[in-house]
C-alpha cells in the first residue's frame, strides 16, 4: 500500500492495478472471483458483508482495505493492455 500512496500525488490521474500473484490468497479464501464484472462484484460484496455482519472486525477490514479498491484487483478494473503482464509494476516482471 505504501507504493500506491507514494504514487498518487505524482500520478493523480493514473490507475494502479494490484498484481494478481500477490492477491491470489484472497481469492482462495473468499467467494470473490477475479473475473467479475462491476455489478457482480458489488452484489457479492453486499452479500459478503451481510453474511459477516455478526463479525464487525471482518466487515470493517473488508470495507477499509478491499472493497473500496476492488477495481484494482477484480477483473472489471483491468481494462488496460499490459502485454503479457497482470501488473503495472514492471519492477516485478
Amino acid at each position: 500500500m505504501c507504493e500506491i500512496i507514494a504514487l498518487r500525488p505524482v500520478f493523480p490521474k493514473s490507475d494502479v492495478l494490484l498484481c494478481w500473484y500477490h492477491i491470489l490468497p484472497l481469492r482462495k479464501k473468499t467467494i470473490f472471483s477475479f473475473s467479475m464484472q462491476r455489478i457482480d462484484f458489488e452484489e457479492t460484496a453486499k452479500d459478503f458483508l451481510t453474511d459477516f455482519e455478526d463479525f464487525p472486525a471482518v466487515s470493517q477490514y473488508f470495507k477499509r482495505y478491499w472493497e473500496r479498491i476492488g477495481r484494482t484487483w477484480a477483473d472489471f478494473g483491468r481494462c488496460y493492455n499490459h502485454g503479457d503482464s497482470d501488473t503495472n509494476n514492471l519492477v516485478e516482471r
